[in-house]
């Protein structure tokens, strides 16, 4: 459910690191401007998911820079959560405009425990990026002494379910309005994420009206989330409004899904 939102991002943020790095690391090149990025799926399995990252960059120096034979790893860190590793194998920055490919590599069994650091971090995740290899030029062999790179990722996953604009529903003969419905995380942990919603509910009528059960269900990137739902009865005011309080868990595998 997650990876759409972050991998394609940071495969980016890493090759781009990496390139500044290795300019610094010579001391006499302009690290090469980005042009283009596309990404696309690499070989996914229940262990591990790779996103192949297609970059387009534009190198000013009057020469290419070879790193051919030479392989770079950078570790990935979000909130303190070890994800993965991106690989660059074997590049070469020929003079002007050039395509080049990162592959990164991330452990989707830690998806559920970065998850819970990102809401419980207010949905904002601290990514932190950490270069480290060695490339070969004219003839000698540099190391990479690229300092650790960090960017922050918000997210609002919720702001498209909660409303303040009234909805009327006719349940039988009678009505009543919605008139506003509002979402919150209330907890995060590696197994469950819990929302908590909260709704208020109008009855115009002069009578007040039972309701046994009032559910709703969540679709969040495509991933059906278990229904939520109210406990116990609930009676609507006649001619008032009446607050009504919800809550679904979102268990931690369907993260990955």
């Amino acid at each position: 459910m997650l990876k759409n939102m972050l991998l394609g991002g940071i495969a980016l943020f890493l090759l781009v690191g990496v390139l500044i790095g290795v300019a610094f690391a010579i001391g006499i090149f302009k690290a090469p401007e980005l042009v283009d990025v596309t990404n696309k799926w690499g070989d996914v399995s229940q262990e591990s998911t790779q996103i192949v990252t297609s970059i387009t960059l534009d190198n000013p120096n009057p020469i290419g820079i070879s790193l051919g034979g030479v392989g770079l790893e950078v570790d990935i860190d979000l909130n303190g959560v070890d994800f993965g590793k991106g690989v660059v194998d074997s590049i070469d920055l020929p003079k002007g405009l050039f395509t080049t490919e990162l592959i990164t590599t991330i452990d989707n069994s830690v998806i559920p425990q970065w998850w819970s650091t990102h809401v419980s971090a207010g949905e904002t995740t601290t990514v932190r990026i950490v270069p480290k290899g060695a490339v070969s030029l004219f003839g000698k062999r540099l190391v990479i002494g690229a300092p650790s790179i960090t960017r922050t990722i918000n997210t609002d996953l919720l702001s498209t379910i909660n409303s303040v604009e009234p909805q009327e529903l006719s349940p039988g003969p009678i009505s009543i309005t919605i008139k506003s419905q509002l979402f919150g995380w209330a907890g995060a942990s590696d197994d469950q994420t819990t929302i908590k919603g909260v709704l208020i509910i109008h009855n115009p009528n002069v009578i007040p009206i039972p309701v046994t059960k009032l559910g709703f269900t969540l679709t969040m990137n495509g991933v059906e989330v278990p229904e939520g739902a109210t406990d116990g009865l609930t009676i609507l005011s006649p001619r008032g409004d009446t607050t009504i309080s919800l809550q679904a868990l979102i268990e931690s595998g369907k993260l990955v899904e």
